[in-house]
């Protein structure tokens, strides 16, 4: 699943680099809490597009962008939607809800 993350990931940056920039700035003005719940939404769905795809990488950049630690969920390459997340302000980390 992994190697289909990176490629569809590879893909979605060529095709639909529109889409990511539009969900990239959307994102990055919205509140951490907010984002968490985006993310915590998609837990288990496995519905997957290219427009997914622009989403889901624009949703780690922007928490990426607040500095927020995300190696609970995003390896630096890969996306695992396997668990809830929470997130810890006083760390400015996400950790797995298990």
């Amino acid at each position: 699943m992994w190697e289909i993350y990176k490629l569809q990931k590879q893909k979605v940056m060529n095709q639909t680099n529109s889409n990511y920039k539009f969900y990239l700035v959307r994102l990055s003005s919205t509140p951490v809490s907010q984002l968490v719940q985006y993310f915590n939404k998609m837990v288990g769905s496995n519905a997957w597009t290219s427009e997914r795809a622009a989403h889901d990488t624009a949703l780690i950049d922007a928490l990426i962008y607040k500095g927020i630690d995300v190696s609970a969920a995003y390896d630096g390459t890969a996306i695992s939607f396997k668990h809830k997340v929470t997130y810890e302000p006083t760390l400015k980390r996400l950790s797995l809800i298990v």
